[in-house]
This record gives structure tokens, C-alpha cells and sequence, in this order.
């Protein structure tokens, strides 16, 4: 009631530094999709909530939009259009009024605001300020060769041959180990290793966004209830069709099954056996690690993946509700 009242009296501007732009879906429909460069945030509109965006020039009340929008769409929800301003508001994509969820919070029960701020530790994230300006220098120096057409060939021969590698090699290794008994001793060692591939991965999503021209605002770590995470953001995409979107998704595990072949490819040349056995650990553990993030059951790159083949926002919650 509060916020239906707030934005029921205003007449909400759009922030002047937005720029709108427009993207075909893959069954034809037809999406508005608003970008705020203040704040790195994005809004996904349809045609019914572009017509709102498109009335908040200052002049225009709650009430005239919703009139406007039932002439126009047959559509009369006033509590929808108060929403839809709201999240506006509270994205930034709003310049003159002011709807912050800690002012909404702070009216809320003890047991709400102790839950929220026992989430907010559980989902603690830390970005390392905008990351475009360094990653479009290191991809026009040296990354940009590798998404030409050679370099993605020689890449594939790679991932491939060090696939094949691996089968190779594993028994040998797995001989060394029921001999020797130093497995444990190796894992230790993958630790490292293991942090490595998780930035290789992070930043084979970040290059792929700007082997298709579009911005990276921000990499980060984070921990997510009970284990670590880094991420990569990949919003500017959105304003992308489906095909780059699902290449820059899948960009993360392919890089995966690269570092695992490479890694793979040069156990051949090793002369220890031991370096020869962590080689091959590595390299089974990354190559797990990426098809384990190939799993729609979990919101990792293959959900996002999926997500964008089939087009549909909020597909984990869509599919419960159709169940």
C-alpha cells in the first residue's frame, strides 16, 4: 500500500543515462530491454511494459498509465504497473523517486531482518571493481587471435587429442598409484591447481563476451551458503541473440575441457611419474568439473545454457510451477 500510494501520487522520470534496446526471441516475440550504465543493471521488458517505460517522461501519473495501457492493450492492473515502476525505481532506471528495499526493511518483523542479513552473509560476494577496461586490453593484445577460425581449430584439435591422451595414459597412472600409495599427498598438491582453473574458467566466459563486442562490468568471488564461487558478469549479453548468449555460456566448460586435455596431452613427455600423476589427477578433476557444470539441476551454465536455448526467464521456477 505504501509503495502503491508513493508511486500513485509521482510522476516518475526515466533516468536520462538509459539506453533501450530491442531483441527478437526465438518464437518472434518481441522484447524491450532497458541497460543502466550507472550501475551495470539490466530490465527486460515486454510490449506491454514498454509502453509504461515509455510514459515515464515526468508528466504522466500512475493513473494515466494504467488508463493508457487498458485503451492500448485491453489491460487494466494498476497494482502491476505500481510494481513494474517500483522495480524500476529500485534499479536506478528511475531519476525522481526514491524506493530502497532497506527502507522496506526496516518496517519489517525481527525474524524477517534476521533472515535477510543471515542470507546476505550466506551469499556474501566481492567484485573487483569494472573489469571491462582490462579485459578488452588483454583480448585485443593477445585473446583475440584464439576466437579466429584457426584458433578455434587449433583449439579443438587440443581439447580432442588431449581427451584421447588421457584415456591413454590411464592406466599407467592408476598402476603408479595402487603401487605407490601417494594419492593423498597429489590431491594436496591440486589445490592450487584447482584455483587456477576456476579463474581460466571465469575468464572464458569474460573473453567470450567480448569476442561478441560486449562489456564484462565485473569479476568476482564470493561464497555461496557452504563453498566458495567466483563469477563473471555476462549481463550485457542479454542485449545478444540466443546463439552468442548459449556460446557464452558454454565458454566456461569448454575451457575446462581444454585445460584438462592440454594438461593431459603433456603427460606423454614427463619423465616422473609423480608429475605424470598429478597431470592426470588435474586433468580428471577438471574434466568432472565440467561436465558437472553441463547440469540443468543446478543454476551452473548448463541451467543458463538450457535457459537461453529454450528462452525462458526463471526456468528452474517456471518448470516446479508447471509440475
Amino acid at each position: 500500500m505504501f509503495l502503491t500510494l508513493m508511486v500513485d501520487r509521482s510522476r516518475p522520470l526515466q533516468n536520462p543515462h538509459v539506453s533501450l534496446h530491442h531483441r527478437t526471441t526465438a518464437d518472434g516475440q518481441e522484447l524491450t530491454i532497458l541497460k543502466n550504465p550507472d550501475n551495470g543493471s539490466y530490465f527486460k521488458l515486454s510490449n506491454e511494459g514498454a509502453y509504461v517505460w515509455e510514459q515515464l517522461d515526468g508528466k504522466h501519473t500512475m493513473q494515466d498509465i494504467t488508463l493508457g495501457l487498458a485503451e492500448l492493450y485491453n489491460v487494466f492492473a494498476p497494482d502491476t504497473v505500481a510494481a513494474l515502476i517500483s522495480k524500476l525505481t529500485q534499479s536506478g532506471f528511475i531519476s525522481n523517486l526514491d524506493i530502497s528495499d532497506d527502507t522496506k526493511l526496516s518496517n519489517s518483523p525481527l525474524w524477517v531482518r534476521a533472515t535477510v542479513k543471515i542470507r546476505r552473509l550466506l551469499e556474501m560476494r566481492v567484485t573487483f571493481g569494472d573489469a571491462d577496461a582490462w579485459v578488452t586490453r588483454v583480448y585485443d593484445k593477445y585473446v583475440r587471435y584464439l576466437f579466429t577460425k584457426p584458433g578455434q581449430i587449433i583449439l579443438a584439435l587440443l581439447a580432442s587429442l588431449g581427451f584421447f591422451s588421457f584415456i591413454a595414459n590411464t592406466s599407467g597412472v592408476l598402476a603408479f598409484f595402487s603401487d605407490k600409495h601417494t594419492s593423498l599427498l597429489l590431491v594436496l598438491v591440486l589445490l592450487p591447481l584447482s584455483l587456477l582453473e576456476v579463474v581460466l574458467h571465469e575468464l572464458g566466459h569474460a573473453f567470450a563476451v567480448k569476442a561478441f563486442g560486449r562489456e564484462v562490468h565485473y569479476i568476482g568471488v564470493g561464497w555461496y551458503w557452504f563453498s566458495p564461487i567466483a563469477f563473471t558478469d555476462t549481463s550485457d549479453m542479454w542485449l545478444s541473440s540466443r546463439k552468442p548468449r548459449m556460446l557464452v555460456n558454454f565458454a566456461g566448460i569448454y575451457v575446462d575441457i581444454l585445460v584438462a586435455g592440454i594438461c593431459a596431452l603433456l603427460i606423454p613427455f614427463m619423465t616422473n611419474p609423480y608429475l605424470q600423476g598429478t597431470l592426470w589427477l588435474f586433468a580428471l578433476y577438471t574434466y568432472i568439473g565440467g561436465f558437472r557444470m553441463l547440469s540443468p539441476l543446478q543454476e551452473m551454465d548448463g541451467y543458463y545454457l538450457l535457459m537461453d536455448w529454450v528462452e525462458k526467464n526463471r526456468l528452474r521456477q517456471a518448470a516446479v510451477i508447471w509440475l
